[in-house]
């Protein structure tokens, strides 16, 4: 019972963290750590592929206190996304538990032989989004373990890892395409003052060629069409000048 209400605990408090997420390292940091403790464990990696997706490297890892392995140390490994326990998670996407690593010829030793650490066994899921997997999420050395749940279990906790990013990835889209927009509606916006002074200015140096009296400048349809350009594209930027300080409120 204390277990389901462990389990419990750190689904709540991920999907909660996960619902009023502003930054998704935070939020991995915190989840990483969670289930590192959760399991005892010596550590909890998140694995992920990179941008030629045909090698893992490791974003955020949570070490206990102690560990010869280091988040820094961990963040410069790269190895083959073919290989080692996660190589065959992330191409089956299936999680998988590996009592004993020596005797498990699937398992990498290039990470233990450059960090000086030893991974005796290891609990790995798979990170799945909607565009497809993205990496793994392993668990070195846990406590206790009850083989079959605690895989269900670790890739119930890696969908919402999964969902972090996908979130992360969605608003980082979001505000490229903003910060396009504002761009092009500045231009737009500067283009319209421009052209529209532009031609209010031809105007009225024709009406003063004809030396007609200047009470009827403004009456003019070159000097009106320029001036309503130029009030238009005023009109643009203080839009977006709202759309811009709206959009940096918090939410």
């Amino acid at each position: 019972m204390a277990d389901d209400r462990a389990r419990l605990d750190l689904l709540y408090d991920l999907a909660k963290r996960l619902g009023t997420m502003e930054d998704a390292n935070d939020l991995i940091a915190h989840a990483t750590e969670r289930i590192r403790a959760f399991y005892g464990a010596e550590g909890c990696s998140v694995l992920l592929l990179d941008r030629t997706g045909r090698h893992f490297r490791f974003p955020m890892t949570a070490q206990e206190r102690g560990s010869r392995t280091t988040p820094d140390a961990l963040s410069h490994i790269r190895f083959p996304a073919d290989q080692g326990v996660a190589g065959w998670v992330l191409q089956r996407g299936e999680g998988l538990w590996v009592p004993d690593t020596a005797a498990d010829e699937r398992f990498y030793s290039g990470v233990d032989q450059m960090t000086g650490a030893v991974t005796r066994s290891l609990l790995c899921v798979p990170l799945r989004t909607l565009s497809g997997k993205i990496g793994v999420v392993e668990v070195i050395n846990p406590a206790t373990i009850a083989p079959e749940e605690d895989v269900a279990f670790l890739s119930t906790l890696a969908g919402d890892l999964a969902l972090a990013y996908e979130k992360a990835d969605l608003q980082g889209r979001i505000r490229r395409e903003l910060a396009e927009v504002r761009s092009i509606g500045f231009t737009v916006g500067l283009g319209l003052i421009g052209a529209g002074l532009l031609v209010a200015a031809l105007a009225s140096m024709a009406h003063l060629a004809l030396a007609l009296p200047l009470s009827q400048l403004f009456l003019r349809p070159g000097v009106l069409a320029g001036l309503g350009l130029a009030a238009s594209g005023f009109g643009v930027l203080i839009a977006l000048r709202r759309r811009v300080a709206s959009s940096a409120m918090p939410p």
